[in-house]
């Protein structure tokens, strides 16, 4: 059996049938604040969502392992969850049933990345396993540029149109799923069901990841960096919306030029040479760069209350990083587990995403409400050339990298 084409096929396939839903996603707190009149802390609450629901989603993994179940269980089961409610946004549009919505999305989204990474790690050489994932990554972000120019079009002459939008992209993810569940997996075999206790399954979890840390300084040392760049982009990240509304004014189509299509072209424009710099190149030097650049793109945002041409550009720039974080973020755990399971080492990313969504969201809001979104800007970008440092001082840390 040919497990290489069928899951570049899978990975191909999911990436084309869940970009309209992942386009919308992103576009929520714009549309929360320029359509729903969300208030400042409902935006914040929808940013800390996205990496709060990932300490939730820290568990699904261990929990499917403990009843015994396999990666293929663990994928669709959390895949179908992810998309359900958006079903019904079509009937119940208002600010509260969208947080609802997106916090079950981000609970089973990343509670499935372990699995999958895992399943593509079985299926996928290491060379030709960063090229597949890079490669359905632009093809995704390719198709969420086209669908940008009309979504974005549409928005502004009838925004009610973002019901019918999200019902559609949420059946076409559950068609990606389906795919996912006909996928064969290479060497799968499920464990039997171990007993569950109270304690343990609550605990246990933070136990293995802080064994996985002490036994491993290299992977450890890529963790504290991508924590402290990674606070750095969501703290931006929650400005945002206030300043593309109150301080810009854009419309739909000029948020869609920056963050749809531009974003696309640089992330489509750099995909591949991330894919090879992964298999030349140590995973925190990269991570360093990805850091220099979320750095810059606030200080380009900045630029553009003077022209709009600054938006476009800092959102290229964005898009070039966010091809690099994209890829890394993903598969570091197969990375940094060679032989091993790879799925404990995923499982630490979504968790220490969550530990910093705790906190980063709040503090750009509180900048925001007591200063202004340019503070909060600045700071972020200061806080990600300090990831870039801690990055470089990799050479302390590693011993272990190869």
């Amino acid at each position: 059996m040919d497990y290489s084409k069928k899951t570049g096929f899978a990975l191909l396939t999911n990436s084309l049938l869940n970009e309209p839903i992942t386009l919308l996603y992103v576009w929520i707190p714009f549309i929360m604040r320029k359509d729903l009149a969300a208030s400042t802390f409902q935006i914040t609450l929808f940013l800390m969502l996205r990496p709060v629901m990932s300490l939730f989603s820290f568990y699904w993994s261990f929990f499917i392992e403990r009843r015994g179940g396999g990666l293929r269980s663990n994928l669709v089961i959390a895949g179908i969850l992810a998309r359900l409610p958006f079903l019904f946004c079509f009937f119940y549009d208002n600010v509260w049933f969208l947080l609802f919505s997106s916090a079950i999305h981000m609970l089973f989204l990343k509670g499935s990345i372990p699995a999958w990474m895992e399943i593509i790690k079985l299926n996928l050489p290491g060379e030709k396993r960063a090229k597949l994932f890079s490669l359905s990554s632009t093809i995704g972000y390719l198709e969420g540029i086209l669908l940008a120019i009309g979504i974005g079009t549409y928005l502004d002459t009838d925004a009610e149109t973002r019901k019918i939008f999200y019902l559609v992209s949420a059946l076409l993810g559950l068609g990606g799923v389906l795919i996912q569940w006909s996928l064969p997996i290479c060497g799968e075999k499920n464990s039997p069901p171990k007993l569950l206790t109270l304690a343990h399954p609550l605990l246990q979890p933070w136990k293995k990841s802080i064994e996985l840390l002490r036994a491993r300084p290299d992977f450890a040392h890529f963790q504290w960096g991508f924590m402290i760049g990674g606070f750095g982009i969501m703290l931006i990240t929650a400005a945002l919306p206030i300043f593309f509304v109150d301080v810009l004014q854009l419309s739909h189509s000029h948020f869609a030029t920056a963050r749809s299509i531009c974003m696309g072209l640089g992330f489509a424009l750099s995909a591949n040479l991330w894919a090879k710099a992964l298999n030349r190149f140590s995973i925190s030097r990269l991570a360093s760069f990805i850091c220099c650049g979320f750095a810059l793109f606030p200080l380009l945002l900045l630029c553009s209350s003077i022209h709009l041409m600054w938006l476009y550009i800092a959102y290229i720039v964005y898009g070039i990083t966010q091809g690099g974080s994209h890829l890394v973020w993903h598969l570091s755990g197969p990375w940094f587990a060679k032989d091993e399971n790879s799925s404990q080492y995923s499982e630490v990313n979504v968790c220490m995403l969550g530990v910093r969504g705790l906190v980063a969201p709040l503090v750009g809001n509180l900048l925001c409400w007591h200063f202004n979104p340019h503070i909060a800007l600045l700071l972020g970008s200061c806080i990600c050339i300090g990831g870039m440092c801690f990055m470089l001082r990799q050479k302390q840390y590693s011993t272990n990298l190869r």
